[in-house]
């Protein structure tokens, strides 16, 4: 099990209900071949906090989602977003909420060891980022279908807890596959390290015995490419590089 200060707090919060509803509004609603006003396609635009949106869908579509897709903050610290993507802890907060401190403020363990652990890459740096995932990725998992599948983008700073994350709340035997996709093909000369060119995107089943890949029909074109000059009994075949 994947622990974190304050992690109680995010289970509560994923089982808290609220006492709000869905407001329809025709002014900014489409129909199907876009006229204003229309409310005759089956798509749904929901505007408001995902995690209440989240609660309320659980009322209609529990069980029923056959894919969902989500791209969170990634926790970069960047404020070009409509969202707080800085999700870090003051120090005495994350030394309170971790048990490091008493009521008055007073270590209850070595400062020593726990301010060697306060770096970039720990504690409460990512402790209201996994606060903030957990609970919504818990409702999440709750529309999904039998055969559902989610995938969640994600770059470097929060990969790792991420993974531990949907490991625990969909299954490690769940886990389909960490796929990544190319999202700048310019270096940067002004990175900080290494120029990154690339994120991922998690892919995890409901259920894994209950999910199907959907695979596209092979075509004459594609089939054309193949030939078995040498009669190899395992089929057509083409040459290319090793790799």
């Amino acid at each position: 099990q994947f622990n974190w200060p304050d992690k109680k707090k995010s289970v509560v919060l994923a089982n808290q209900p609220i006492a709000k509803t869905l407001r329809l509004s025709r002014e900014k609603s489409a129909g199907r071949d876009g006229t204003p006003g229309s409310i005759d396609t089956e798509n749904i635009y929901i505007e408001g906090d995902n995690l209440d949106a989240l609660k309320l869908l659980q009322e209609t579509y529990l069980g029923k989602v056959k894919m969902i897709y989500i791209d969170p903050p990634y926790n970069t610290g960047g404020d070009a977003f409509v969202y707080d993507d800085a999700f870090d802890m003051e120090a005495h907060e994350f030394e309170a909420a971790g048990g490091y401190r008493d009521g008055n403020g007073n270590w209850l363990v070595d400062r020593n060891s726990v301010l060697k652990q306060n770096n970039e890459g720990n504690g409460r740096f990512h402790t209201d980022w996994l606060n903030m995932i957990y609970p919504r990725l818990r409702l999440a998992r709750d529309l999904l279908a039998d055969d559902g599948v989610i995938f969640i983008s994600i770059d470097d700073n929060e990969q790792e807890n991420l993974k531990k994350i949907c490991d625990e709340i969909f299954g490690s035997s769940n886990f389909i596959a960490e796929l990544v996709w190319e999202r700048a093909y310019a270096p940067k000369n002004d990175a900080k390290y290494i120029s990154n060119s690339h994120d991922y995107v998690l892919m995890y089943a409901l259920d894994i015995n209950t999910f199907q890949i959907g695979r596209l029909p092979r075509t004459e074109v594609a089939n054309a490419r193949y030939q078995n000059p040498d009669n190899d009994p395992r089929g057509a075949w083409k040459s290319s590089d090793r790799t």
